[in-house]
């Protein structure tokens, strides 16, 4: 993405470890580490895959300037649940 320099996805560390990345010691690391990262380095620094607000603002103040508001995964589902609220109002 132009503007941004580093984007890192705290799901797509955790892929193969069927957590979330919040729960996981070492992610959690990661991500204290990597804004102070970026920042040093004059680099744009991204977070996705957090969606705890509280923590949010951690990595805000951290210098963490871009974070996705959703994913695909969150995209789908709305969308499904949309579609079938849509059927359930239909008349049988």
């Amino acid at each position: 993405m132009p503007g941004i320099d580093l984007l890192l996805g705290g799901n797509d560390l955790t892929l193969k470890q069927a957590s979330t990345a919040s729960s996981i010691p070492r992610v959690r690391r990661c991500h204290a580490e990597y804004p102070g990262g970026g920042k040093r380095h004059g680099k744009y620094v991204g977070l996705g895959g957090i969606w705890d607000t509280k923590a949010l603002g951690r990595y805000v103040d951290q210098g963490v300037r871009f974070i996705p508001t959703s994913a695909d995964i969150q995209f789908m589902m709305q969308g499904a649940s949309d579609g079938s609220a849509g059927i359930r109002k239909l008349k049988a």
